[in-house]
């Protein structure tokens, strides 16, 4: 029974306001007294005359309580930086190791199992996943993805110098995919129990942004999930972001599934179908000042490149996050579209078949040192946006209008 709940978690995990202010999203609005010692967050995380001014507003900030929605920025940075927390040595959190992923699946494509049919089994995590907005839980653990690293991000985009090319038909993204800065929290992870150096590891992160240029003001947050180019198959490379030979790792939201992934894919289905895209039109519908976009285009993939100077690959530290730790503020990912150049419809699923062509969108930049707490890895939640046919009018139209807010004719454009 456990191990089919555990799933649950698992295939919901694969692969989720008017601005009144116009300043830069780090704008400070004002500096006021500190809070008690006891319930003091860290603030010693940013480099050396680079402090956000965001931090200013932390100080006087209420928390981000269990299951509150919507809340601001600085309120969930407040609940997951909080001194009493943090961690210096990696811990060891319990999760579903990766040579468990294809036994799970056998078991979830049975008829029943211990008299409960998988899709009754996975019916309310996929629900609390999917359904449940909120950015902080209840403390729980993560069956998949247990083990993780927090940090504020600058989300970067400008597109003043890409160009289109003619199969886009002059198109662009829009919302949080078009020009803009917004502030955002990020979870780099293993996605399995599996940490150190030596065990084939399934690396991947989670980023959650505010649609606003005021870092106190709450509103409903986007997400996207990604894992890197060795999908479900994990790597046995010893640094999180190069391969062995120094090479940049590329991470995306959609990943390639071939070979047992195909088993692990039809269950994790179960969930949300297909289970190996994490959609993307929320961050087409509201832009960077929180507004709804009246006609959005969104990105069916979306790829993350590592862009900055990287350290001796000889000497990478035995667990991931102690790695993240060392890079501090230096990690930075440069952001691309990644246009399918033709699709076609196989077995009633649309797919590319004809490769892509990137388009450089922006960055995001981590802007202080990764941490290590509980309430990194066992309260911050991250919604998962409902993945339905890509369809015009379809069932992602109203899943997109519940996100958005705003009435649209028909789903969000893709490219």
């Amino acid at each position: 029974m456990r191990r089919v709940i555990a799933i649950a978690s698992l295939s919901c995990l694969a692969l989720v306001a008017a601005c009144k202010h116009d300043e830069p999203a780090n704008a400070a609005l004002k500096e006021v007294g500190n809070e008690s010692d006891e319930d003091e967050f860290a603030d010693d995380i940013y480099p050396d005359g680079q402090v956000p001014d965001w931090v200013n507003i932390a100080y006087f900030q209420q928390d981000c309580v269990d299951e509150e929605f919507p809340c601001s920025f600085t309120q969930v940075w407040r609940v997951l930086s909080k001194k009493s927390e943090v961690i210096s040595i990696p811990p060891a959190r319990n999760g579903l190791g990766l040579s468990d992923i294809p036994g799970i699946s056998a078991d979830l494509l049975t008829e029943n199992v211990d008299g409960v049919s998988p899709p009754a089994m996975l019916g309310e995590r996929a629900r609390r996943t999917h359904n449940d907005r909120f950015d902080i839980r209840p403390k729980s653990r993560k069956w998949f993805h247990p083990a993780g690293s927090c940090a504020p991000i600058e989300w970067v985009i400008d597109t003043s110098g890409t160009d289109w090319k003619s199969h886009t038909s002059g198109r662009k993204p829009t919302g949080l995919l078009a020009n803009g800065r917004v502030n955002g929290i990020i979870r780099l992870s293993s996605g399995s129990k599996d940490t150190k150096k030596g065990q084939k590891r399934l690396f991947g992160f989670a980023i959650k942004l505010w649609p606003t240029q005021d870092p106190a003001e709450p509103v409903p947050t986007v997400n996207i999930f990604t894992l890197d180019s060795y999908s479900f198959g994990g790597s046995n490379r010893d640094s999180f972001f190069w391969e062995n030979d120094g090479q940049s790792v590329t991470f995306s939201n959609v990943i390639k599934v071939e070979g047992p992934l195909k088993l692990a894919m039809k269950a994790f289905g179960y969930a949300d179908s297909p289970a190996n895209e994490r959609p993307l039109y929320p961050f087409a519908m509201v832009n960077a000042k929180g507004s709804p976009v009246e006609s959005p285009v969104s990105i069916y993939r979306m790829e993350f490149v590592p862009n900055f100077p990287k350290k001796d690959n000889s000497n990478v530290p035995e667990d991931f996050r102690t790695e993240l730790a060392d890079y501090r503020e230096d990690i930075k990912f440069d952001i691309y579209m990644a246009a399918c150049k033709q699709e076609t419809v196989v077995s009633g699923e649309t797919q590319c078949t004809g490769g892509f062509e990137r388009y450089k969108l922006g960055y995001f930049k981590v802007v202080g040192k990764p941490l290590m707490t509980d309430a990194c890895d066992l309260r911050l939640h991250f919604a998962h946006h409902p993945n339905k046919a890509r369809v015009p009018g379809g069932e992602q139209a109203s899943a997109a209008k519940e996100y958005s807010g705003t009435s649209i004719r028909t789903e969000a454009d893709w490219l």
